[in-house]
C-alpha cells in the first residue's frame, strides 16, 4: 500500500459535472458489453487513431449506440430502460448525446466484471459520460468517468427513427 500526498489529492477528486438531464439503468446481461466490443472494432478512425462511439440516452428509457465507417452508419438501440428514482429525469422528453473513444467505452463498461446491483449511465455534455455502478450487499459504488471527445455532430440530436419490422429496398 501506498500513501498519497495530501498535495496530489486534487489529482484524484471526482470531477464536477453539472446536474445530469438524463439517466438510465442499464441492462443486467452482459449485451451491451458485447455490441461495445464489437462496435469498438468496427468504426472509422477520427480524432487522431481514436475511434469514436456516439452514445445517445433518452429519457423515456431508449440507449442508442452510433459508429460511421465510410461505407455504412450503424445504429443499436437499447429500449426499454428504466431511469433510477434517484436520477429521474423532470423533462421525459429530454436527450443527450455524447462521443467518446470506443476504447473507453469498452473500459469504462467495467462494472460488468464485478458482483453488482445495477449500472447507471450518466451522460453528461461537454464533460463526461458516467457509470454509476452499485455493489451488492450495501458494499458501495464505483464510478467510472469517460471523457467525452466531441459533442457538435447535429445528426446524432436528431429523433431516434421509430424500429421498423422490415427492410425496404
Amino acid at each position: 500500500m501506498r500513501l498519497m500526498r495530501a498535495a496530489d489529492m486534487r489529482f484524484y477528486a471526482p470531477p464536477s459535472l453539472p446536474e445530469p438531464r438524463v439517466a438510465l439503468a442499464l441492462p443486467r446481461a452482459k449485451t451491451l458489453r458485447a455490441v461495445v466490443d464489437r462496435l469498438r472494432a468496427i468504426g472509422e478512425r477520427v480524432k487522431g487513431d481514436a475511434r469514436v462511439c456516439a452514445v445517445r440516452l433518452e429519457a423515456a428509457g431508449t440507449l442508442a449506440l452510433r459508429v460511421v465507417t465510410p461505407a455504412a452508419s450503424i445504429r443499436t438501440f437499447f429500449p426499454a430502460l428504466e431511469a433510477p428514482e434517484a436520477f429521474r429525469a423532470p423533462d421525459r422528453g429530454a436527450v443527450v448525446c455524447v462521443h467518446v473513444k470506443s476504447r473507453q467505452l469498452a473500459a469504462g463498461l467495467g462494472g460488468y466484471h464485478v458482483d453488482h446491483e445495477s449500472i447507471v449511465c450518466i451522460p453528461h455534455e461537454r464533460h463526461a459520460l458516467l457509470f454509476y455502478v452499485t455493489l451488492h450487499d450495501g458494499l458501495g459504488h464505483l464510478s467510472f468517468y469517460v471523457p467525452v471527445v466531441d459533442d457538435d455532430d447535429a445528426e446524432d440530436d436528431a429523433p431516434a427513427p421509430p424500429p421498423r419490422s422490415e427492410v425496404v429496398a
